[in-house]
């Protein structure tokens, strides 16, 4: 009788152990950064996403791994496969994304200091374009080239409030077909600098001709601070006062636990590690979400392309 206790008893011992690492285990969340054409990589990325996720895990007391894609096809084809609760988005993926995978946003990141951002179109200062409509006169279509605008429903209804409609975006070497009758090719580019050079040599770039380049509240800083282009380029167009990249909630998140790391965020810089993550990621500040906002520019970029 003694033996058989004993084994019954070391019996579940071991079966204890074996379950005692899964039930202390939870679940890990992810969070999501897919900003198109945004620097680095996804494998470069990878050191200080680690940091990322640790942080917001520390202080969340939820398990967080933070996964980062700067172009969409890859986000895109991550999502299938996985559901993350929360995430930072560029705001054309986040208009994107509205009914499918659906986003809520609980915040935003602010850059440079601003929770706002303004794109603008510089052509060259001797450039006959006077307004923007004047880039549909040419006998092909106009190259608009930037980083940005690699979505054609968010160029053409949000950046250009339908002034331009967009009639294919090229990626590298391949173009895509957008809009029928639209007069402008957008033409993808991480390299803004390289672009403008072109621009002010009135020079083709990769056997395109660069007719225009439209940057970001950053870029456009640092060129009022370059001398080599003072009075070289002109602005032929500054779209509308636009928010910041969202800070969301997907489907899939428990709104609780979102809003409890909404509250992290905005606490973030005030702590050293949160900090510095920050800045290694470009974001000076999160602030509260422009709900009222959003909802507006998602009925526009939904809205159908006349």
């Amino acid at each position: 009788m003694k033996g058989l206790f004993l084994h019954s008893l070391l019996a579940t011992i071991v079966l204890l152990l074996l379950a005692a690492p899964a039930a202390a285990q939870e679940p890990e969340g992810e969070f999501l950064i897919c900003y198109p054409n945004a620097p680095g990589s996804a494998r470069s990325a990878g050191p200080i996403m680690s940091r990322f996720g640790q942080f917001l895990s520390d202080q969340t007391g939820r398990s967080l791994r933070a996964r980062y894609f700067n172009a969409l096809a890859p986000g895109e084809a991550w999502l299938k496969d996985h559901n993350p609760s929360e995430g930072i988005v560029s705001l054309a993926v986040f208009l994107r994304w509205q009914r499918q995978p659906g986003l809520e946003a609980i915040a935003h990141a602010e850059r440079g200091g601003s929770s706002e951002e303004r794109y603008r179109l510089l052509v060259r200062r001797d450039a006959a374009f006077k307004t923007l409509t004047d880039l549909k006169t040419l006998k092909r279509p106009a190259r608009i080239w930037s980083a940005h605008l690699d979505d054609p429903r968010f160029a053409t209804n949000v950046v250009f409030g339908g002034k331009l409609r967009v009639k294919d975006v090229r990626h590298a070497k391949r173009v895509v077909p957008a809009f029928a009758g639209g007069r402008i090719r957008i033409v993808s580019t991480t390299r803004a600098l390289s672009v403008l050079r072109r621009l002010q040599r009135g020079q083709d770039y990769k056997g395109e001709p660069v007719d225009a380049v439209l940057v970001d509240a950053t870029v456009w800083r640092g060129l009022q601070q370059l001398k080599r282009y003072k009075g070289v380029f002109r602005v032929l167009y500054t779209s509308p006062v636009l928010p910041t990249p969202p800070v969301v909630r997907f489907r899939s998140g428990d709104v609780k636990g979102s809003q409890a790391l909404a509250k992290v965020l905005f606490g973030m810089k005030s702590l050293t590690e949160g900090a510095a993550i920050m800045k290694s990621i470009q974001v000076s500040a999160f602030t509260p979400p422009q709900a009222k906002r959003l909802a507006e520019l998602v009925k526009l970029y939904e809205a159908k392309v006349e």
